[in-house]
């Protein structure tokens, strides 16, 4: 009985299509995952020299063209659909984060002290913390103001209440 691969005569690498279908699946996936932007950095190279080869062999190999063409766009979309998440993520946030740092500038402005919580400028303390990952604490009249950020695992931003800037703290 003839596999798919031998009644098509496609090369072994096409007659796995599935698993690399499914392994484009799976790393757009985990690479989707807020802080595993490293994932990227790990397997894009390995990605892109994959993509030239299967490109040279598209021009060379008509018979081969319309998986390879599939191969290489599924591919292509795996890794373009975590960076625009990882930037949508990373300027959602940080708007978010300057939003906050408004309000509890604006706060120590009209009341000569910093708040002592979110909840004293409108803000649910545990909401912002679980969905933006963002914290605040006026610990003895200096207030902390950061987030995780959402590219690596273990970075920070915090907030510098004196120069109105914000600084990453890499771990």
């Amino acid at each position: 009985m003839a596999t798919a691969a031998q009644s098509t005569s496609l090369p072994i690498g096409l007659a796995l299509h599935p698993f690399a279908i499914g392994s484009a699946v799976l790393f757009g996936l985990l690479a989707s995952h807020p802080m595993l932007a490293l994932l990227m950095v790990l397997v894009v190279p390995f990605v892109a020299i994959w993509a030239l080869v299967t490109f040279v062999l598209l021009v060379r190999r008509a018979h081969e063209r319309r998986v390879r063409v599939w191969l290489l766009a599924i591919w292509a979309l795996a890794v373009a659909v975590p960076v625009m998440l990882h930037s949508y993520r990373a300027h959602a946030v940080r708007a978010q984060a300057d939003a906050l740092a408004t309000a509890v500038e604006s706060h120590r402005a009209q009341h000569g002290q910093w708040p002592a919580k979110l909840a004293d400028v409108g803000f649910d303390d545990e909401a912002i913390a679980q969905r933006w990952r963002l914290w605040y604490r006026a610990d003895e009249g200096n207030p902390a103001l950061y987030y995780r950020a959402t590219l690596m695992l273990f970075d920070l931003y915090d907030y510098d209440f004196e120069r109105r800037e914000w600084r990453l703290l890499p771990d």
